[in-house]
C-alpha cells in the first residue's frame, strides 16, 4: 500500500532525514521525500508492520491473512494501536460505551 503524505521541513537536509528515519520504520517499504512539493510518499510492507499488535496491552488484536482484527471484548478504546500504526490504517473513530444491564421492575 502507497501513500502520500504533506510535510513541513524547511530545509533539503530536513527533507533527506526524515526520508532515512521514515526507511528505518517497522513496516515500511520504501519511503521518498519531496522537498519541493512538500511531500512524502510511503510505501508500506504487504501484511502490515504488527506493531499494533505489539502495542496492545489486552491482547485484543490478532493478524489473520494479513488483516489486523480487533476483538471488542478484550479493547478498552485506549487508542495506542491507533498512535502507533504509521499507515493510519487503524484509527479510533469512537469511544465506545457499555450499557449498564436493564434493571427489572
Amino acid at each position: 500500500m502507497k501513500k502520500t503524505y504533506k510535510i513541513e521541513v524547511d530545509c533539503a537536509n530536513c527533507a533527506a532525514k526524515m526520508e532515512e528515519a521514515t526507511k528505518k520504520t517497522p513496516g515500511v517499504k520504501d519511503a521518498v521525500v519531496n522537498f519541493m512539493a512538500l511531500k512524502m510518499k510511503v510505501e508500506f510492507e504487504d501484511g502490515g508492520c504488527g506493531l499494533c499488535t505489539r502495542q496492545c496491552h489486552f491482547e485484543a488484536i490478532t493478524v489473520t491473512n494479513n488483516i489486523a482484527q480487533i476483538d471488542y471484548d478484550k479493547c478498552k478504546s485506549c487508542g495506542l494501536c491507533a498512535q502507533k500504526c504509521p499507515a493510519h490504517i487503524i484509527t479510533q473513530r469512537y469511544e465506545r460505551v457499555r450499557k449498564a444491564p436493564a434493571k427489572e421492575a
